[in-house]
């Protein structure tokens, strides 16, 4: 699902009280707003509640506004149980980065509004990764662009638990340099942390950031054919000569390896490493020219 490994914090890092409310994760994952679990049943009437407000707001307001606009109109609809931009923060050591959701709506529903032409699999995979930060079921899209109202369930039942509980595959892995054995290090220990499965860019970035920041990892590099050089290419590089990737594939993995050796030798790099993570492994390859 976009750029979320579904082919699938920690379960017992959130602690259920009487009142099914959630404790926030220490350290790793904190959210600005007390949170409680709702299970389908509690979760359909207030789906059919907002949503129903919804259309009541796309026939008033028609479909040509903002984003905002129509968060804005819902939250003024809904009153106090509804709350605006709640925040979603993941850390590790020093790296830092926070995500927001839409609406927030009886502690324990998710909301995400949209203002585009059609509903995809990168808004599906926006709100999977949302529901596994915060450790909630069910959530819906909202899209009011349309000439009707486009909207969608969006349930998650993948716990942390099972996210860390997976298998590492280093049978294809040469970590020969420091780097490669930094960078596998510490990958390890972000996926221990917040588990497998989340949004793909959280690993990139974190990563990006312990190798210097995005501004020396992200480099152009030189494209040739036959000699001549052809085009700049922006690759992300943990030295001079080691790019890395990461996937969420479930097939074409040998595809995939194909056309990475294909960039190994129309360019200067020596070496691509390459891991791909799903709910159940994460598999480290050494690609080399």
């Amino acid at each position: 699902m976009g750029r979320l490994g579904i082919s699938c914090l920690l379960f017992s890092s959130f602690i259920f009280s009487s009142n099914s409310f959630v404790e926030q994760p220490p350290m790793t994952i904190t959210i600005d707003h007390p949170l409680r679990v709702l299970d389908q049943d509690q979760f359909g009437p207030i789906a059919y509640e907002v949503i129903n407000q919804a259309f009541a707001i796309h026939k008033e307001l028609g479909r040509f506004f903002d984003e905002d606009v129509y968060q804005n109109e819902l939250l003024r609809r809904l009153g106090p149980r509804a709350t605006k931009e709640v925040w979603i923060h993941a850390t590790h050591a020093d790296f830092r980065k926070a995500y927001r959701v839409d609406l927030l709506v009886d502690q324990g529903a998710l909301f995400e509004l949209k203002a585009v032409q059609q509903l995809n699999e990168q808004h599906r995979s926006q709100l999977i990764n949302y529901l596994m930060l915060t450790g909630l079921n069910h959530g819906k899209l909202i899209n009011f662009r349309p000439n009707r109202i486009e909207h969608e369930f969006v349930n998650n039942h993948i716990t942390l638990a099972q996210r860390r509980a997976f298998q590492i595959d280093v049978a294809r892995w040469s970590a020969t340099t420091a780097d490669a054995r930094r960078f596998q290090e510490l990958l390890l220990a972000m996926l221990q942390d917040w588990g497998t499965c989340l949004d793909l860019e959280l690993y990139i970035d974190a990563l990006s950031h312990f190798f210097g920041g995005s501004e020396t990892v992200i480099r152009d590099v030189e494209v040739r054919s036959h000699g001549v050089v052809v085009g700049i290419q922006k690759l992300r590089l943990i030295n001079d000569s080691t790019a890395f990737k990461l996937t969420s594939l479930s097939r074409d993995l040998e595809s995939f390896e194909s056309h990475v050796q294909r960039l190994l030798q129309h360019t200067e790099l020596e070496e691509m490493l390459w891991v791909n993570i799903t709910l159940e492994e994460v598999a480290f390859v050494s690609v080399r020219k």
